[in-house]
């Protein structure tokens, strides 16, 4: 499913949804109350901070506009 991935969109996206399947799967957990998120724990806190950063760190790898990358894949440029 990957490399299908690589094939139809850009590099920058796909790893981009990577690392939002951590993110995405504590938000489900949580939905359908499989884990209980306790802020007043240490560890509570880091899965709530992990997951800030991830997404942070997604939303700056989709919004960023780089300089123009040749895809592998494609006869034409990419932009990351």
């Amino acid at each position: 499913m990957y490399l299908a991935s690589l094939r139809i969109t850009s590099p920058t996206f796909v790893t981009s949804m990577l690392n939002t399947m951590a993110s995405l799967t504590l938000l489900i957990t949580v939905v359908l109350r499989l884990e209980i998120i306790d802020l007043g724990n240490p560890r509570g806190i880091a899965k709530v901070a992990r997951t800030l950063v991830s997404l942070a760190g997604v939303m700056t790898m989709t919004l960023y506009k780089g300089p123009i990358d040749k895809s592998p894949w494609r006869h034409h440029a990419v932009l990351i």
